[in-house]
């Protein structure tokens, strides 16, 4: 899944995460301020996408 996709699928779908399933990806995308974690128990993260993030994908072209 590429970061895109990721960050997509953040957007549209799975929110809260189990903390030991996050993909690479998702360090990237965190790095790059594109989304943001939260302690949603004591082992699951609720993701949440930023604006930066929000905005990196509408300004992406169409396939």
């Amino acid at each position: 899944m590429t970061d895109a996709e990721l960050l997509h699928y953040y957007i549209e779908r799975k929110r809260i995460i189990f903390g030991g399933e996050r993909p690479a990806g998702h360090y990237r995308l965190r790095e790059l301020g594109f989304i943001e974690e939260h302690p949603a128990s004591l082992k699951n993260l609720l993701i949440t996408v930023t604006d930066a993030g929000r905005a990196a994908i509408e300004s992406r072209p169409l396939a």
